[in-house]
């Protein structure tokens, strides 16, 4: 009996792949995006309210780690999105081939 293809390797490059693409998106797509500009600038009037708010000692860790945390939650919703898009890229693809036997299959 045939052994069923290792899907491992496969796995490893469409993460890569995803990470990439959700890279080049976050360089070159949301820097330029107008709405995204202004929810960055509300995020950072918001941290300056919380940083006054802050024991000083404490502040500036506090607000980096919110930051960082910010941006690796954006990062993983993007990914998953992005992911997503292909495997329904990918199933799409599939049923569109599908019809198209079925109708070339009924016509003879």
């Amino acid at each position: 009996m045939p052994q069923p293809p290792d899907l491992q390797p496969m796995a490893q490059y469409l993460d890569c792949l995803v990470r990439e693409r959700v890279a080049e998106f976050s360089g070159k797509v949301l820097p330029n995006d107008p709405q995204l500009q202004k929810n960055r600038a509300a995020m950072d009037k918001f941290l300056k309210l919380l940083e006054d708010l802050l024991p000083q000692p404490d502040s500036a860790v506090i607000l980096d780690a919110i930051n960082e945390t910010a941006a690796v939650m954006a990062t993983r919703c993007q990914e998953l999105a992005y992911r997503r898009g292909l495997e329904d890229g990918a199933e799409l693809a599939g049923i569109l081939a599908r019809n198209g036997r079925e109708e070339s299959g009924s016509g003879d």
